[in-house]
């Protein structure tokens, strides 16, 4: 499956830096699997944009590995377990987690175990493309919005799912990924550990 995930690359960076400058402190916190594909591929975007595997660059911090789990970890604090190699078109996360991958959504900081390692995720991923990556959105977005999502922007919903929010396309826009992440940090953090049907005063920033 993992090959089969390469065959689907819709874009990589060029970029100078290497993965080797980094490769014994990822290796140790996800697996040789994962260490291995990011070595050879450097991550990149996958089946036309819908799933981004981060990198590692000098030139794009949306796609630096490090970077952008600093920047979680920044956000989310203590909900932020894990260290994250991926995101879907919403920006929800991938994640290892003493080396068991789990699914982050970023709304609710909810963390569910999908896969034992990268290349079960990897299969996993392919056989529930659309519900792991809205894939069938970008069937209805235009080619200019498709190109973007490379650029670090996120599909983020206007009025948040977690309050109510249609999971349709009039309810999207582009979000450049640190304002995705801040929007949606500053939701989950409020709600964290709320018992269900508990009211409360979203103050969305």
């Amino acid at each position: 499956m993992v090959k089969k995930l390469i065959e689907n690359k819709s874009f990589a960076f060029m970029d100078p830096l290497s993965i080797k400058n980094r490769y014994d402190v990822i290796e140790k916190i996800t697996d040789k699997e994962y260490s291995l594909f990011l070595k050879e591929n450097n991550g990149g975007y996958f089946f036309k944009n819908a799933i981004h595997i981060y990198g590692t660059s000098e030139n794009y911090l949306y796609h630096d590995i490090l970077f952008i789990n600093r920047l979680i970890h920044d956000l989310y604090g203590k909900l932020a377990l894990g260290f994250f190699f991926a995101e879907d078109v919403f920006g929800n996360l991938f994640g290892f987690i003493d080396k068991n991958i789990i699914y982050f959504n970023i709304e609710t900081a909810e963390k569910t175990k999908i896969a034992d390692s990268f290349t079960d995720w990897a299969a996993v991923l392919i056989e529930n493309i659309d519900y792991y990556t809205a894939y069938s959105f970008l069937e209805t977005l235009d080619a200019v919005s498709i190109k973007q999502l490379t650029e670090g922007k996120r599909l983020s919903p206007k009025m948040p799912f977690i309050l109510g929010g249609e999971y349709e396309l009039k309810n999207l826009i582009l979000k450049d990924y640190r304002k995705n992440l801040m929007f949606n940090a500053s939701i989950a953090i409020q709600i964290h550990d709320l018992p269900d049907g508990t009211k409360v005063k979203i103050k969305i920033e």
